[in-house]
């Protein structure tokens, strides 16, 4: 219900399961986000409970200590939040010890090295190696914006909006491990790759384009171009901070090792702003830059524009991002759905308390404006 933006069905479905299980994390969770973060006392009082149980499994305590957080938030009493936030995150490092997963820096910062490597200047153009529809990547940091993008590009009536896609990440994977044994991917192989993507794509009816937009994917912009050289590639960003804050304030999944320190989100973040800039030189027209901020101040000169530069007549609906049929299956759920806006006042909010990261993103190269 959330997903498909009926919200006052998505609340009473969360109240039902809660007055049947008062420490159900999960309908915490879901009850935070609809209500962005606004819970009432009772309601705090025993999330809070759930967060703070020692004997409680850690993959109930985490969801229940975020919605605290987001409760103070909400509430403005940002100190507060800022511990809730930091003490949800020390639970999720605790569950990455538990289950053996860490962030490594240097490995990012290697990965990015031998991607630029690899993929070092303009690739030839040449015909499509297979037939099919065409995708239109969506990359950028998480909450950067990509979301809203996609919802413009999916109202219209030839894309069909996928979301979060896993396959152009396995396929980075296999091009990455494949490297690292001396391995180099023939143009049958590339064929094939191809091929299996295209075969994982949900029926497209009627229409003949179809939307990319996972997050990490940035990282496989040069073998997209290589795959896909009539698609285009979306490159969507926002400020470094407000970016950066946005994505630790959420709680992302397990496999997600880089939020949970302010340090090592700006260590992500530099890795992520410099491959970007790479493939904006490298690829000269595939990719269509948009940033954020002036995307959602000025959206209805915006919005088309996008459109076109994806090769697509304008359609009006694609204004109509509010009301948009498609489910929305991202942390902006629901602030997608509302009058489109910059939303960018957290930073300012968080400032005290965003030393660490400001410093690592300035050591990595990021400008960093308006912050002390």
């Amino acid at each position: 219900e959330m997903y498909h933006g009926r919200f006052d069905e998505a609340e009473t479905a969360c109240l039902r399961v809660l007055e049947q299980q008062p420490e159900h994390a999960a309908a915490y969770t879901i009850l935070s986000r609809l209500r962005r973060g606004r819970l009432d006392d009772g309601q705090l009082e025993r999330v809070r409970g759930v967060a703070e149980r020692a004997d409680a499994d850690l993959d109930r305590r985490i969801p229940a200590a975020f919605a605290v957080a987001h409760a103070y938030d909400a509430r403005g009493e940002i100190d507060a939040a800022f511990a809730a936030y930091s003490r949800a995150h020390e639970l999720a490092l605790q569950r990455d010890r538990v289950e053996g997963r860490r962030y490594d820096r240097e490995a990012e910062r290697r990965l990015a090295d031998r991607l630029m490597e690899l993929f070092p200047g303009p690739q030839p153009a040449p015909e499509p190696r297979v037939g099919g529809p065409t995708p239109i990547f969506v990359v950028g940091a998480p909450r950067s914006g990509t979301t809203l993008v996609e919802s413009v590009l999916g109202a219209h009536s030839r894309v069909l909006a996928c979301g979060e896609r896993s396959t152009m990440q396995q396929m980075l994977r296999g091009f990455v491990d494949a490297d690292a044994r001396g391995i180099v991917p023939s143009d049958a192989d590339l064929v094939d790759w191809t091929r299996r993507y295209l075969a994982d794509v949900p029926p497209l009816g009627a229409k003949d384009h179809f939307t990319d937009k996972h997050p990490l994917n940035l990282a496989a912009v040069g073998l997209i171009a290589r795959l896909f050289p009539a698609a285009k590639i979306v490159l969507v960003r926002r400020d470094p901070v407000e970016t950066c804050l946005s994505i630790w304030r959420q709680e992302f999944p397990k496999h997600w090792q880089f939020v949970h320190r302010l340090e090592d989100l700006g260590a992500f973040y530099a890795q992520h702003a410099r491959l970007a800039a790479h493939w904006e030189r490298v690829l000269p027209g595939r990719i269509v830059p948009i940033q954020y901020e002036e995307f959602a101040a000025d959206f209805t000169a915006a919005a088309p524009a996008l459109v076109r530069a994806c090769g697509l007549d304008w359609e009006p609906q694609c204004l109509d991002v509010r009301n948009s049929p498609h489910a929305i299956a991202t942390f902006s759920t629901v602030d997608v759905r509302d009058p489109v806006a910059v939303r960018n006042h957290r930073a300012a909010l968080y400032a005290a308390h965003l030393g660490p990261l400001v410093e690592t993103l300035r050591a990595g190269g990021v400008t960093v404006a308006g912050l002390a």
